[in-house]
């Protein structure tokens, strides 16, 4: 069974994945100026990097991602992230 994803393991995994994400060129995304469907596209392989190793609720992650689409700051995401889960 996997591991469940806390906000520090979830913020941890971020920061190897974006050191991982800034070696490689990623061609499929040359040219596109839309940063929405940059995000989208980084954003789905972030979640299918994350499935590989620790099991999460999808519907959880997907109510604070609308969450931090309100507040559209990430400092107060992860705040709200935190308050969520504690508060479950």
């Amino acid at each position: 069974m996997k591991p469940e994803l806390t906000i520090d393991i979830l913020i941890d995994e971020a920061a190897k994945f974006s050191e991982i994400e800034s070696i490689y060129d990623e061609p499929s995304l040359y040219g596109v100026t839309d940063g929405k469907a940059v995000g989208t596209y980084l954003e789905h392989k972030f979640m299918a990097y994350l499935s590989q190793t620790y099991s999460y609720d999808v519907l959880k992650h997907l109510n604070i991602q609308a969450l931090a689409r309100e507040l559209n700051r990430e400092d107060e995401y992860i705040f709200y992230a935190k308050q969520r889960i504690k508060n479950q």
